[in-house]
């Protein structure tokens, strides 16, 4: 929601939230409102950690939504430890699973934010140097990363 109206802050305490009420123990699904409007969300439980995918109300939500999450700690890679590693892994491994899912191999994609108007504006996708329309979200927080995006 960030994206589409910069009013809204990334801040879980400042709205209100309603999750259904399954007991399925993987994941429960739900809303949260905003000042510029509802925010559909699922829930992930996982052994040590919590993750959120959350969307504008689109077509085929949830199942449309791809994420992934990991602990730094599990992932392999040649990132200089001298840079933001989590930033650099969470990348790594969202380009890992668009290449699974698009059939291309991860050196084809790079993901770049540009500067805008008000600084730098979201993470984007390019494949062979050209945006894409993906739809693409990352996080970290702690020892762990977190990716989604949208089939659509």
């Amino acid at each position: 929601m960030m994206k589409s109206d910069p009013r809204v802050c990334s801040i879980p305490r400042a709205y209100p939230v309603e999750l259904n009420k399954r007991e399925d123990l993987l994941f429960r699904d739900g809303t949260v409102k905003t000042p510029a409007g509802t925010v559909w969300i699922r829930v992930f439980r996982e052994d040590d950690a919590v993750h959120v995918i959350g969307t504008d109300p689109c077509p085929g939500y949830p199942e449309e939504i791809v994420g992934g999450v990991a602990s730094v700690d599990s992932l392999e890679s040649d990132a200089d430890p001298s840079a933001d590693r989590a930033s650099f892994l969470v990348r790594e491994s969202l380009l890992r699973r668009l290449s699974e899912f698009l059939g291309r191999s991860p050196s084809e994609m790079e993901i770049r934010r540009l500067e805008e108007h008000r600084g730098l504006g979201p993470p984007r996708v390019y494949i062979q140097g050209k945006p894409s329309a993906l739809d693409i979200s990352m996080s970290h927080d702690g020892r762990f990363v977190a990716y989604a995006f949208s089939r659509i």
